[in-house]
């Protein structure tokens, strides 16, 4: 019987939950932009570039690290390995993101009114610092699973959050606990809902099947050691990056008031953006943030076990498919992206940017792509030094340009940094493959 490859496998599965996670938040984001209105809705974008921080402190790059090292070790076989890593990493993790949430609790006033400009933001931040250990111990766990190329529990818990963030939402706006959680808070619970609930489904499912302790193949100190090797480096350039966009995300409204000279349509401007246009952009990278997320363990165990024509063919089916899907949805978007914008969310605003952007597609789908190819040969540090290129392009855009032409500037710098991403990622691999 022919043996399914493990991308288009792990692929499919997730893509399908990814699908219905992106229909529920879809749901989620019409619900919410007529419930709090755009400018409420930008304030609850704007506390993203913090959050997202503290997860790139606590988790992401351990994450990418364990997922590269237990792939690396399924395919030697080399199970009570794993589970060592597995429980390392977790531990790590979990000490860290204690931490930082107790700072961003004990901070949160100071930060929403010194660093992001908006006071209102402060309640939101308390209520987000809840979610970090729990999407922490999550994200370990999820990691370890795609290594092991079991993508339906990452799968089955992404729509467990959707469903829990939606549906608590939902909850809360129908009963008198509205009248306490106004505004983006009612976002932020509902997100904090669903991690806290998807966090402990993964928790339950791990403990059900890892009953039994197994001890390690290697010596743990050499496997400590080759996993602070790889994830130290890894985790390092994430927070970089994450700290470089976060920098991105809290000059975009104050350079927006050297323009427009309204706070009130700044925010509603930048949460029609980032809270209701990009989010529809990205919708169809469902598919290829699936096919990314099955690459990097995938080519990291053929750069393992040295099969680089099997490589080769996964890094030529994926490029393909990634680039001529690229093309069909920017035809897509700019022949109905006005329609889209008014009919689901009301807003010609949002559907003039989706048309704008459409051209975005192509390099947008095959970014992920390309960073999961280069991860999983080891190129960290090119890949970490093409998104430095790419953010401060972007900066340049949003220091220099917004003041003078507005958002558009912002659509300028997205589109010409994102392009430069994607070329200099593909020359990169185009010379690892000679």
């Amino acid at each position: 019987m022919k043996k399914k490859h493990p991308v288009l496998e792990g692929t499919i599965i997730l893509t399908f939950a990814g699908l219905l996670s992106r229909m529920i938040g879809f749901y989620n984001r019409i619900f919410l932009s007529r419930v709090i209105g755009a400018k409420e809705l930008g304030i609850y974008q704007m506390i993203f570039p913090v959050y997202l921080l503290c997860f790139a402190i606590c988790c992401q790059g351990f994450q990418v690290g364990l997922s590269q090292l237990t792939a690396a070790q399924k395919s030697v076989s080399n199970s009570g390995n794993t589970r060592f890593l597995l429980r390392l990493t977790t531990l790590c993790c979990l000490l860290l993101a204690s931490f930082i949430s107790a700072v961003l609790f004990l901070f949160s006033d100071f930060i929403s009114i010194h660093i992001l400009s908006t006071p209102s933001a402060g309640p939101c931040l308390k209520i987000a610092a809840i979610a970090v250990p729990f999407v922490t111990v999550k994200g370990c766990i999820q990691g370890y699973y795609i290594g092991c190329g079991n993508s339906a529990i990452p799968a089955s818990c992404q729509l467990i959050e959707q469903i829990v963030r939606v549906g608590s939402i939902i909850l809360i706006a129908s009963t008198f606990l509205y009248v306490k959680c106004a505004g983006a808070k009612l976002a932020v619970i509902g997100m904090t809902a669903g991690e806290i609930v998807s966090c402990l489904y993964t928790c339950i499912f791990l403990l059900k099947e890892h009953h039994k302790y197994r001890k390690p193949e290697n010596p743990r100190r050499q496997l400590a050691k080759e996993f602070f090797r790889i994830s130290l480096p890894l985790s390092a350039n994430r927070i970089c990056l994450t700290l470089l966009q976060s920098i991105e995300a809290i000059f975009i409204p104050r350079q927006m008031m050297l323009y427009y000279m309204d706070h009130t349509l700044t925010l509603e401007l930048y949460g029609i953006l980032t809270g209701i246009t990009l989010p529809f952009l990205f919708f169809p990278s469902t598919l290829t943030n699936s096919m990314a997320t099955m690459l990097l363990p995938s080519i990291s165990a053929d750069c393992k076990r040295k099969n680089y024509a099997h490589m080769n063919r996964t890094i030529s089916l994926t490029t393909y498919g990634g680039f001529f899907m690229g093309l069909f949805f920017t035809s897509l978007f700019f022949l109905f992206g006005p329609w889209l914008g008014t009919i689901i969310f009301h807003s010609p605003t949002a559907g003039e940017y989706l048309r704008v952007l459409s051209f975005l597609c192509p390099a947008l789908y095959l970014s992920s792509l390309f960073t999961s190819i280069l991860n999983g040969m080891g190129r960290t540090n090119e890949t970490f030094a093409h998104n430095i290129v790419s953010i401060i392009i972007r900066l340049l855009f949003i220091y220099f340009a917004i003041p003078h032409f507005g958002i558009n500037g912002y659509i300028w710098g997205i589109l010409i940094s994102t392009f430069t991403l994607v070329i200099l990622n593909y020359i990169q691999i185009q010379k690892d493959l000679k």
